[in-house]
Protein backbone atom coordinates (compact mmCIF):
# COMPACT_ATOMS: atom_id res chain seq x y z
CA UNK A 1 0.00 0.00 0.00
CA UNK A 2 1.45 3.43 -0.86
CA UNK A 3 1.87 5.71 1.91
CA UNK A 4 -0.52 8.97 1.80
CA UNK A 5 0.64 12.09 0.41
CA UNK A 6 0.97 15.44 2.21
CA UNK A 7 -2.43 16.47 2.07
CA UNK A 8 -4.15 13.30 2.73
CA UNK A 9 -1.90 13.53 5.62
CA UNK A 10 -2.76 16.90 6.87
CA UNK A 11 -6.43 15.97 6.07
CA UNK A 12 -6.13 12.97 8.57
CA UNK A 13 -3.71 14.78 11.11
CA UNK A 14 -7.09 17.41 11.36
CA UNK A 15 -9.92 14.63 11.54
CA UNK A 16 -11.51 15.90 8.54
CA UNK A 17 -11.86 16.02 4.75
CA UNK A 18 -9.69 16.89 1.96
CA UNK A 19 -11.87 19.91 0.94
CA UNK A 20 -11.94 21.28 4.48
CA UNK A 21 -8.77 22.16 4.61
CA UNK A 22 -9.04 25.50 2.65
CA UNK A 23 -11.28 26.83 5.55
CA UNK A 24 -10.53 29.09 7.94
CA UNK A 25 -10.45 27.66 11.17
CA UNK A 26 -8.86 24.28 10.01
CA UNK A 27 -6.34 26.56 7.69
CA UNK A 28 -4.83 27.75 11.03
CA UNK A 29 -4.66 24.02 12.06
CA UNK A 30 -3.34 22.43 9.30
CA UNK A 31 -0.46 25.43 8.44
CA UNK A 32 1.44 24.68 11.62
CA UNK A 33 1.09 21.10 11.62
CA UNK A 34 2.88 20.89 7.69
CA UNK A 35 5.55 23.58 9.10
CA UNK A 36 6.93 21.04 11.70
CA UNK A 37 7.15 17.75 8.97
CA UNK A 38 10.54 17.30 7.97
CA UNK A 39 11.76 19.03 4.67
CA UNK A 40 12.62 15.66 3.46
CA UNK A 41 9.70 13.49 4.04
CA UNK A 42 7.67 14.68 1.11
CA UNK A 43 8.77 15.73 -2.56
CA UNK A 44 8.89 19.39 -3.53
CA UNK A 45 5.79 18.41 -5.88
CA UNK A 46 3.75 17.71 -3.39
CA UNK A 47 4.83 20.53 -1.42
CA UNK A 48 3.71 22.75 -4.25
CA UNK A 49 0.66 20.96 -4.89
CA UNK A 50 0.01 21.75 -1.45
CA UNK A 51 0.42 25.37 -1.73
CA UNK A 52 -1.59 25.39 -5.12
CA UNK A 53 -4.73 24.06 -3.05
CA UNK A 54 -4.18 25.63 0.54
CA UNK A 55 -3.14 29.19 -0.81
CA UNK A 56 -4.10 29.56 -4.26
CA UNK A 57 -0.24 30.01 -4.83
CA UNK A 58 0.43 30.05 -8.88
CA UNK A 59 4.17 30.05 -9.06
CA UNK A 60 5.64 26.98 -7.83
CA UNK A 61 8.57 27.10 -4.99
CA UNK A 62 12.10 25.97 -6.10
CA UNK A 63 12.39 24.62 -2.01
CA UNK A 64 10.58 22.94 0.69
CA UNK A 65 11.83 25.63 2.92
CA UNK A 66 10.61 28.41 0.60
CA UNK A 67 7.16 26.85 0.70
CA UNK A 68 7.21 26.68 4.73
CA UNK A 69 7.84 30.35 4.32
CA UNK A 70 4.91 31.27 2.33
CA UNK A 71 2.92 28.76 4.61
CA UNK A 72 3.89 30.66 7.59
CA UNK A 73 3.32 34.49 5.68
CA UNK A 74 -0.20 33.06 5.12
CA UNK A 75 -0.96 32.50 9.16
CA UNK A 76 -0.17 36.26 9.39
CA UNK A 77 -3.38 36.88 6.76
CA UNK A 78 -6.64 37.20 6.68
CA UNK A 79 -7.69 33.65 4.69
CA UNK A 80 -9.08 33.99 1.13
CA UNK A 81 -12.44 32.92 0.50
Amino acid sequence: MASMGLLDTAAEFCGTYLSELRRGTTRQQVIPYLLQIPDDRYPLDEWNDALAYLLGAAEPCSSVAAAKDLLAASLRQPPHH
